[in-house]
């Protein structure tokens, strides 16, 4: 009798060891971060600093919250590997409190295996001061569409730059 005990004893624990393995086994894994990261610059290559820089994805309608800093350029958000997928178009958008500029990004199914897009660089375009005809320089020709601009009314001011 007693030996019988101890074989019944011994196989409930058995099954207690076996649930307990099956519970564990079957547990969710937390979800891996996604990272994004990069420098906001400006097209002549000065820094921004303390850019305004939004990611919004375009699959889901979902902002993410970007970190920033006032003394630097840098920016990043670390979100959760659920709330983006790979084919997933992210807009970024980066801002000087003036001038901006936006991009849209593809996920890749190699960001998603990374653990995120890294080196997403940003740049906001600066115009040249005096560069009416947005040709990239300042030259007569700005000047002739500046006198035109002017003689046409008498007594408009020029409020450029």
């Amino acid at each position: 009798m007693v030996k019988w005990k101890s074989i019944v004893v011994m196989l409930g624990v058995l099954v207690i060891f076996a649930a307990t393995a099956v519970v564990v086994a079957t547990a969710t894994e937390p979800p891996t971060p996604f990272h994004i990261y990069g420098w906001v610059k400006y097209s002549n290559g000065t820094e921004v600093l303390g850019p305004n820089v939004s990611i919004t994805n375009q699959n889901t309608g979902e902002d993410y919250t970007v970190e920033t800093s006032a003394s630097s350029n840098y920016y990043q958000v670390i979100i959760s590997s659920y709330n983006v997928s790979a084919s997933n178009i992210l807009n970024f958008s980066a801002s000087d409190g003036v001038k901006s500029n936006s991009y849209e990004v593809t996920v890749t199914s190699g960001n998603i295996t990374e653990g995120g897009m890294f080196g997403q660089n940003l740049t906001i375009e600066v115009g040249i001061c005096g560069d009416v005809d947005g040709s990239g320089r300042v030259d007569m020709a700005d000047y002739f569409l500046l006198v035109d601009y002017i003689a046409e009314v008498p007594g408009r001011e020029l409020n450029c730059c």
